[in-house]
């Protein structure tokens, strides 16, 4: 086993036994790493809620959202990520700046949901099941582990919508 796998198994054993809020904590137990390291490790890599565009590709509906929140937000990634809980913020930016961003107007033409004229609000109403039972079961497993304590954001289809 090389080092970051390690690595890897100690995170995840350090988050299994302090949880995701004092990542102080969780850092002491991996000598030469931050805490903001382990923070982004976990949130992008080793977390069993996100989904990585190597083992399921963004869906049209994903696309859609991450071009009308860009639009809206800009390149503030880890807001346009809120939108999409099972996504890391970083692989929303990497997808966006390799497939989206010189080819708007031919996606827009290609995605069924932006073609026809979805604005944000619209688009969020229209979550596809898929989505919205694995968002529940996200917002679900965040409450179970992370005890009392969960961050939530207002969205425009829902009261709360968690985020990383």
């Amino acid at each position: 086993m090389d080092m970051r796998m390690q690595e890897d198994e100690i995170l995840k054993q350090q988050v299994s036994r302090l949880g995701t809020h004092c990542w102080p904590d969780v850092a002491s137990g991996l000598p030469g790493r931050t805490s903001k390291a382990c923070s982004l490790r976990w949130r992008c890599f080793l977390s069993p809620t996100i989904i990585r565009p190597n083992e399921q590709p963004f869906s049209q509906w994903e696309i859609a959202v991450i071009v009308l929140t860009q639009r809206m937000f800009g390149n503030k990634w880890n807001d346009i990520a809120a939108y999409l809980p099972m996504r890391c913020n970083n692989d929303i930016k990497n997808h966006f700046n390799l497939y989206l961003k010189d080819k708007q107007h031919q996606v827009a033409l290609e995605n069924s949901y932006l073609r026809q004229g979805y604005d944000l609000a619209n688009l969020l109403q229209a979550e596809p099941e898929e989505v919205a039972s694995r968002r529940e079961k996200l917002e679900k497993d965040r409450v179970t582990s992370n005890g009392l304590e969960h961050s939530a954001i207002k969205s425009p289809n829902r009261s709360a919508a968690f985020i990383r």
